[in-house]
């Protein structure tokens, strides 16, 4: 990984390694309903703001309802998806962290135009947020999908990776469908919900909320299957064709709940048609992060090895950075048992962990032993709770273990 990034973040163990892909869906779900919903809403406003001006005002208002939420669902998982993709693709050509710090600029501006336009209704603010947003998930997908396409990594060089892909052009369609479905279910269980002045526009809002619903039920599955029939043969597997399954039966209870409410005029399966639409972005999502992941499975175990060579490394310079350091001093080691071992041991008496006089002579003649103990604590005996590291550097447990092996006559004085 070049570029900002590059220079900035940690490498992951690799005992972190694995979370990456599990946090990167996370964080990209998170996202998903709030821009669908931002996108949805905001439209229908400006669509809605002559004939229906009270309903656009609450519309605008909808995904949004505290100041938070912006920073919550809109802008941590942009920045965190950009940190996530760095440490995932550190040390290879892939430009996708890099570019997704772009993204996260370009969905502060949206987010902030929205944001004006949900308080001033200026059509005009409302318009330019909404394309903002708009370029915001697309570049976000073009990124991420740039994963999947390896061979693109170091021939893209525009500040946006703005190329034209099938699977980009599908991913955007099942995000805005998606995004229907999902706001027309948020806007039958959130405060356009509630007891409304007019009967007439309770109806218009219901009818509103389930034809959205529908639009989304319906217009799904071919793209679904059309994502499955047109991604590279090297990123399908049968665990991708199970989750593709998952989001079909999703949808079609989905469509079922909508023809029933438009049908009985009512809206109580509202909080179960919201939930199966959170449901198929976020089968989306996993089915977005396992194409990523069988793309790019050889990087992964490249980069499993270049994190273990590098934290290798880094243990190797610290342990000569403390190889040079002063030598161990049993008066730094008591100023270190008075600060960190005193309130769990003595040395006559058991107070958490057991007397010093009882364990500390076991080592006597082996100090690197109790060294080793202290940096890293293992249970050695199960009447006594396990021992929590006391993060001390090797030096600091050096002049610890003189102290200990001093005071307990099994050292060198």
């Amino acid at each position: 990984m070049t570029g900002i990034l590059g220079k900035l973040i940690l490498l992951p163990s690799v005992q972190q390694w694995h979370l990456l892909d599990v946090l990167g869906a996370a964080m990209f779900f998170f996202f998903l309903p709030f821009a669908g919903a931002l996108l949805v809403c905001h439209t229908l406003a400006l669509l809605l703001r002559r004939s229906r001006e009270s309903i656009a005002a609450e519309l605008v208002a909808l995904p949004s309802p505290h100041p938070g939420t912006w920073f919550v669902f809109g802008l941590l998982p942009l920045a965190a998806l950009a940190i996530l993709e760095s440490q995932r693709f550190y040390g290879t050509a892939a430009p996708i962290g890099t570019y997704l710090l772009r993204v996260f600029l370009l969905g502060a501006v949206s987010f902030a135009l929205l944001y004006l336009h949900a308080r001033r209704r200026h059509p005009l603010i409302g318009l330019a947020g909404i394309a903002m947003l708009g370029g915001t998930v697309f570049h976000l997908m073009s990124s991420l999908d740039l994963a999947i396409y390896a061979e693109r990594w170091t021939l893209i060089t525009t500040p946006l990776p703005f190329f034209i892909s099938i699977l980009v052009v599908i991913d955007m369609g099942i995000f805005s469908t998606a995004a229907l479905a999902f706001t027309g279910a948020l806007i039958l269980v959130g405060p356009l919900a509630g007891p409304p002045p007019d009967a007439r526009d309770e109806t218009f809002r219901r009818n509103l909320a389930l034809g959205l619903i529908l639009a989304g039920a319906l217009g799904l599955p071919p793209l679904i299957a059309w994502h499955l029939y047109s991604a590279p043969v090297q990123v399908l597997s049968g665990g991708g064709f199970i989750v593709a399954l998952g989001m079909l039966a999703a949808l079609f209870a989905l469509a079922v709940l909508a023809v029933t409410m438009l049908r009985d005029k009512h809206r109580r399966h509202a909080a179960v048609a919201l939930v199966l639409s959170l449901v198929t972005l976020a089968l989306f999502a996993v089915q977005h992060r396992r194409f990523e992941y069988r793309a790019t499975y050889e990087y992964g175990q490249k980069g499993e090895m270049l994190a273990a060579a590098a934290h290798k490394e880094w243990k190797a310079k610290r342990e000569a950075l403390y190889a040079g350091a002063q030598p161990p001093d049993a008066q730094q080691g008591e100023a270190i048992y008075k600060a960190r071992c005193s309130s769990c041991h003595a040395f006559d008496r058991k107070i958490v962990g057991p007397p010093y006089r009882e364990v500390v002579p076991k080592y006597a003649g082996d100090p690197d032993d109790l060294v080793a103990f202290i940096l890293k604590p293992r249970r050695m005996n199960p009447a006594y709770p396990p021992m929590p590291s006391p993060g001390l550097r090797r030096p600091e447990a050096q002049s610890a273990a003189m102290y200990l092996l001093q005071q307990t006559g099994t050292g060198a004085p």
